[in-house]
């Protein structure tokens, strides 16, 4: 019987997002913030990274809780990079 912490372990390893599509993410707001001059929304992340919604959801929310960015809850377009200034 294989044990069961190392499968657990495997699993929460698999599942978390690797550091570099954290990083195309940033670097994608980043870069939509400059030309726009506002945030871009999920559709649009989802579509310029190649994954769904429901991952770029899941990104922004651990981004947001590693502190990188700044989310506001029910205001579309609201993220913030904490590294840069922009006008909304």
């Amino acid at each position: 019987a294989e044990d069961l912490t190392r499968i657990l372990g495997y699993v929460i390893i698999c599942s978390m997002p690797r550091p570099s599509r954290r990083g195309e993410l940033i670097e994608f707001v980043r870069t939509y913030l400059t030309q726009h001059g506002y945030a871009p929304n999920y559709r649009e992340i989802a579509k310029a990274l190649a994954i769904k919604e429901s991952g770029v959801h899941r990104l922004l929310h651990l981004l947001r809780a590693e502190g990188k960015i700044l989310l506001t809850p029910g205001i579309a377009r609201s993220i913030r990079l904490r590294d840069i200034e922009h006008k909304p």
